[in-house]
């Protein structure tokens, strides 16, 4: 029966350190979320007092609009650094020969479209 006693009241400890612990952290957690809204409060009412919020600033557009092509891409500044074929100093890729041109055909079978 001792036994029996001592587990029960150590489970009933347990129990009450458990929902004690719940509470106060609960407790805690509201009182952060208060401390985070202020600062994020005070930030903005300093935003909004400079004149200037970070809101309002649209982005600058970096890209060209569509269907412009920049005057320098980034493959030309690939090519630039590491040459033509990804290695410096490598020749370019190789021309057509003109006994090439000859054999190709000038016919290209496009298979059957529907």
């Amino acid at each position: 029966m001792g036994l029996e006693l001592v587990f029960f009241a150590g489970a009933a400890v347990l129990l009450a350190a458990l929902i004690y612990a719940i509470l106060r952290n609960r407790h805690r957690s509201r009182e952060a979320n208060a401390v985070a809204e202020e600062v994020t409060r005070r930030r903005y009412q300093e935003a909004e007092g400079g004149g200037v919020s970070p809101l309002d600033q649209p982005t600058p557009r970096l890209s060209e609009p569509n269907g412009a092509e920049p005057a320098f891409s980034e493959e030309d500044m690939q090519r630039e650094q590491f040459g033509p074929r990804g290695v410096k100093g490598a020749p370019g890729p190789a021309k057509m020969t003109p006994q090439r041109a000859k054999k190709t055909s000038g016919h290209i079978d496009q298979g059957h479209v529907s």
